[in-house]
């Protein structure tokens, strides 16, 4: 009797029909994967994963972040369906970031990552493996959740979240300010999110216009 190797079942959730269309294409294309269902709203993306029970889950960062990410993890618990996440997203949004934190996403990818990448990821996670083809923004998520202490809007910066606001606010990346400061890409990923949540700020423009405001881009 031969081996039966195991196919991938996934669901696609965007409001963009044509990038739906395009990653289907993309995954039938790939040996050992498959679209079982596709979604254009949170409400469809629900009723879909819960009746086909899919291995993985490619989700739209913003559609993400619109819907009740409380209510969808507890549909899922209800439903005892374990299914792996991978948000899509177009920019490095703290708000879609923060979405695909709280619904315990495995892996955060740019929509225009290489097709290679993409199908890469959507196996390791499925094999229950980190999401490694992230891009350069987000390779762990789970090493990110783990170095992101809740923090309350208000609270003041610390003098390492200054440090880190006035270098991104001169246009530096994130990878160009670990190796300013020494440290590894994951942390400053994690004292960004922290102080975008504690400034109430959900774009590198509004942090720039802070920087300049509070004294900390003029700051030696």
């Amino acid at each position: 009797m031969g081996h039966t190797t195991r196919v991938i079942r996934t669901v696609i959730a965007d409001s963009n029909v044509l990038f739906r269309r395009g990653l289907q294409s993309l995954i039938q294309q790939s040996a050992g994967l498959c679209v079982v269902g596709q979604a254009a709203t949170a409400e469809v993306l629900l009723q879909n994963v819960l009746a086909v029970r899919p291995d993985v889950l490619v989700i739209d960062g913003e559609l993400l972040a619109s819907h009740d990410i409380a209510q969808f993890r507890l549909a899922l618990h209800q439903a005892q369906l374990s299914v792996q996440i991978l948000v899509m997203a177009v920019g490095e949004s703290p708000r879609t970031l923060e979405a695909a934190l709280a619904v315990g996403a495995r892996g955060y990818m740019l929509k225009d990552s290489k097709p290679g990448y993409m199908v890469a990821a959507l196996v390791s996670l499925a094999s229950q493996q980190d999401a490694k083809y992230s891009s350069g923004l987000v390779p762990d998520l789970k090493a990110l959740a783990d170095q992101t202490p809740e923090t309350g809007v208000g609270q003041a910066l610390t003098n390492r979240e200054k440090e880190v606001v006035k270098l991104l606010a001169e246009g530096k990346t994130v990878r160009t300010v670990a190796s300013d400061l020494s440290l590894s890409a994951k942390t400053i990923e994690a004292h960004k999110l922290n102080l975008m949540r504690k400034l109430d700020i959900h774009d590198r423009a509004s942090l720039i216009a802070y920087a300049a405001q509070s004294g900390i881009l003029a700051a030696a």
